[in-house]
């Protein structure tokens, strides 16, 4: 039940701070780890899996949608975690 409570006030909390909750206690990494990979932040989550599992570097891959995404260049933190995710999967898509 608290998990669950947790999990959903993460659900509204930057992504970057959604990692930092996970070290507080069992509860709280139990919710981050919910939000991670079942609330919003899901989509956030395996995109970063999915670089990691083909080899790549997120840096080199957040750099690469600065340059030629329209925009992209001027967003910072959670803004340009979302635009990297929605650029890797259309990439995916069209393999």
């Amino acid at each position: 039940m608290i998990t669950s409570v947790v999990a959903a006030l993460l659900e509204f909390l930057p992504g970057t701070e959604v990692i930092k909750m996970a070290p507080v206690s069992k509860a709280w990494r139990d919710a981050a780890r919910t939000a991670l990979t079942r609330g919003r932040w899901r989509p956030v989550f395996e995109t970063l899996m999915e670089i990691e599992a083909c080899g790549g570097d997120y840096d080199e891959v957040v750099a690469r949608v600065q340059e030629s995404s329209p925009g992209a260049s001027s967003l910072s933190g959670d803004d340009l975690v979302w635009r990297v995710a929605e650029v890797w999967k259309r990439a995916m898509e069209s393999r």
